[in-house]
């Protein structure tokens, strides 16, 4: 008798078991069948692309001021030359374009090779209308150093999606008030890159 029952509750165990497995099968076919019968997953779609035009590049970087560079490289005429006619500044126009998803881009700099001794060299990141975007930043003096860029000290984020974003990359030569004749005809090789958040890049060389 008690293997009678043993084999009784092992029976309906096995009833239930096989109900819940084809409830189940049942609700995984009804899923696919909503979506024409393929689950498929989605993968992130990065189509950002970056160009690069030289503005003006200086030849014999003198000291600037950082409150003055909006002005040096927002004039209608001679950007990044003074009233004396000498370089203050090297400006870069950027197109961001995107092709893919919707992206949250943070740009860095990358010193790929640098003449300068000193660590006055700056940059910054201005929009089409000549608005700082990015803090001042002072970009490694050392081959492969990589500066993210960023705005009130958080790294900048920057959201491109179908629309083209127009930015400018102004380099100069921080004004100290000291003597800075070391860093006087010097040169300066370096890439700017636009990172996507799963760790794509857009990025191009420029020298200053």
């Amino acid at each position: 008798m008690r293997k009678k029952v043993e084999l009784s509750v092992f029976a309906v165990m096995g009833i239930v078991i096989i109900s819940l497995l084809g409830v189940t099968l049942a609700y995984f076919v009804a899923v696919a069948n909503n979506t024409g019968d393929n689950i498929e997953g989605r993968t992130f779609d990065f189509g950002a692309s970056i160009n690069l035009t030289t503005i003006y590049r200086a030849n014999n970087l003198v000291p600037l001021s950082d409150n003055l560079v909006g002005t040096a490289i927002s004039k209608e005429t001679n950007k990044c030359i003074d009233k004396n006619g000498r370089d203050v500044c090297s400006l870069y126009s950027i197109t961001l374009s995107n092709t893919g998803d919707t992206v949250s881009l943070t740009p860095s700099i990358t010193t790929t090779n640098s003449t300068y001794t000193t660590n006055d060299i700056r940059c910054q990141l201005y929009d089409s209308s000549f608005t700082a975007v990015s803090d001042v930043i002072t970009p490694s003096n050392t081959n492969n150093g990589k500066v993210y860029m960023t705005s009130n000290s958080n790294n900048l984020s920057i959201n491109l999606s179908s629309t083209s974003k127009d930015y400018y990359l102004v380099i100069w030569l921080e004004e100290t008030n000291n003597s800075q004749t070391d860093d006087y005809s010097k040169i300066y090789n370096g890439t700017i890159t636009f990172e996507g958040e799963n760790g794509e890049e857009a990025y191009v060389d420029f020298t200053a």
